[in-house]
């Protein structure tokens, strides 16, 4: 009876134990996707330019422990273009790191940028206030007028799917407007 008790004891603070520490996701459950998009700006001018931040989660043990990577992927429609040069990962302290897209322009209009994060890109990642792991921020800018722009991205830990002409899975989105 005894040693039934001192079991159920050590279980339970073991549970506890394993319970307590930091938010990141050590199950290897997998869970690497966008969760929020955030725009500075609801309406952007014509020719003007916005900040957009990406929050997004990843599998802590896939990546630190198996050498794993995040594959993130931002869809622009016709009436933003990337600002060259403006995406940085957020990073502890003030030291944002510069991170360039693999960019893939569509004949109609609309643009894919495309980043793989490994442990050494993600190692000192500020964890969001607002949620997620890490955060990605780049500039856009309006380049043609319209009502509803939607900006669409994904994560995940395997390649992320993205063709011209071609549906694409979006984890969320932020819609915008662009104005004369």
């Amino acid at each position: 009876m005894w040693s039934l008790a001192l079991r159920l004891v050590i279980g339970v603070l073991s549970a506890s134990i394993l319970g307590c520490g930091s938010n990141q996701n050590l199950s290897g459950s997998g869970a690497t996707e966008v969760i929020e998009i955030q725009s500075n700006d609801s309406t952007i001018p014509l020719g003007g330019g916005s900040v957009i931040k990406f929050n997004f989660s990843f599998d802590h043990n896939e990546v630190f422990t198996d050498d794993g990577k995040v594959y993130l992927v931002v869809k622009l429609p016709p009436q933003l273009a990337y600002r060259d040069n403006s995406a940085e990962l957020d990073r502890l302290g003030s030291h944002d790191r510069d991170e360039d897209p693999s960019i893939k322009k569509c004949s109609s209009g609309e643009t894919f940028l495309a980043w793989t994060f490994d442990q050494s890109d993600l190692r000192d990642s500020a964890d969001p206030l607002d949620g997620g792991d890490a955060q990605l921020k780049l500039t856009v800018e309006g380049t043609l007028v319209g009502e509803f722009v939607t900006i669409e991205a994904a994560a995940d830990d395997g390649m992320v799917r993205y063709e011209c002409a071609r549906e694409f899975r979006s984890d969320e989105e932020e819609v915008i407007r662009v104005e004369q």
